[in-house]
């Protein structure tokens, strides 16, 4: 008997894997919308509380009002944000190629000698070529606009996700026990305490998780922004680098990445829409230096808080998690992977509590 139930229960785990491989995007919307719900939980619940004499906000109108104002403040985020980012992009068509090719001038035909001394090219010419048209290639706004264009061609998707996560999120905030009558539908009545222990105990790591995930890219966004305007760049601009590192920062492992490579084309942008100034150089490195030291701070002190503190597991875990979930749904995989992970970690404690790999995956929880 007890093997037959240790049967269904790896055969359930199976099937459950197998769908989440074959609709990944399902669950993805699943797991947005439950996130959409629990920090539209409080707003739900204060709209709830609100009464007019007799009369107060049903449960239907309370969850739409709910998910309009969660996504009224993102959409006003952007609606101010985005402007400010096309903004420092336009910086790019104005920078002065030419003066800024005089510039480096020397450094590139010294670079020449050098890699024609490794027969890396047959002449000086070709480098100074080569690293002519990379650097117009680089600072054209032909190559911003051919961004604009394939975020333009994904909007269609865009557009379905959101309808999808609110859709499904209004069921979540309408009926908040919805979710755990569903899972407690698939277990038997003998396990339902268990389960939901297994369902607030995720909750509860789920919460302290995203809670720790705002403090950080907020943190981020401070230490970057002053970081920038003491090295010199501009408020203006060094804000909105800021704010763009900061969001990106969610994105394990790339984010940094696409974070310091537009704060140090846009920092150094603004400093060329002239004459090239004489401290380029270090211009560009003290805008490298902010975004390692920030990305030290981040890596060594506020993202181990983060995991140690939520989800309570082993740095070489997450990396491994998170370049599967990559590999399966992309950047959108990346950022739920974490979450994603925690889950299941929870739930195969409480099912495969005797299996030794779970036992040492799970020994923290």
């Amino acid at each position: 008997m007890l093997a037959s139930k240790k049967t269904r229960l790896w055969l359930g785990g199976a099937i459950l894997l197998t769908t989440f491989y074959f609709f990944s995007t399902i669950w993805m919307y699943l797991l947005i919308a439950a996130v959409v719900s629990l920090v539209g939980s409080s707003i739900f619940n204060l709209l709830l509380k609100i009464r007019i004499g007799r009369f107060g906000i049903s449960k239907s109108v309370s969850a739409a009002l709910s998910l309009l104002m969660l996504w009224s403040m993102i959409g006003l985020f952007f609606w101010i944000f985005v402007p400010m980012v096309i903004r420092e992009i336009n910086l790019l068509s104005q920078v002065n190629v030419n003066a800024l090719r005089q510039y480096f001038e020397v450094p590139i035909q010294d670079l020449a000698i050098l890699m024609r001394k490794f027969s890396v090219f047959s002449n000086s010419s070709d480098i100074e070529l080569f690293i002519q048209n990379k650097m117009i290639t680089l600072l054209s706004f032909d190559q911003a606009k051919d961004v604009f264009s394939s975020v333009a061609s994904i909007l269609g998707d865009i557009i379905i996700a959101i309808f999808a996560v609110s859709f499904i999120s209004f069921f979540f905030l309408k009926d908040n026990t919805l979710v755990m009558k569903s899972i407690l539908s698939f277990v038997p009545v003998e396990r339902e305490m268990q389960t939901k222990a297994v369902v607030l105990k995720i909750v509860d790591l789920l919460r302290r998780y995203f809670f720790g995930l705002f403090i950080d890219v907020i943190s981020v966004i401070f230490l970057i922004t002053t970081g920038l305007t003491l090295v010199g760049i501009d408020f203006s601009h060094a804000i909105i680098i800021g704010l763009l590192a900061g969001f990106v920062n969610v994105i394990p492992y790339v984010g940094p990445i696409i974070g310091m490579s537009f704060g140090t084309i846009i920092g150094a942008a603004s400093q060329l829409t002239q004459e090239v100034p004489e401290n380029l150089t270090w211009v560009v490195l003290s805008i490298v230096a902010v975004f390692l030291a920030v990305q030290m701070i981040d890596a060594f002190l506020l993202q181990p808080f983060i995991y140690s503190s939520s989800v309570k597991a082993e740095p070489i875990e997450i990396f491994l998690v998170i370049l599967m979930a990559g590999s399966m749904a992309g950047i959108l995989g990346m950022i739920l992977a974490v979450p994603s992970y925690t889950v299941l970690r929870v739930v195969a404690k409480e099912v495969f509590h005797d299996v030794k790999i779970v036992k040492y995956l799970t020994d923290d929880l």
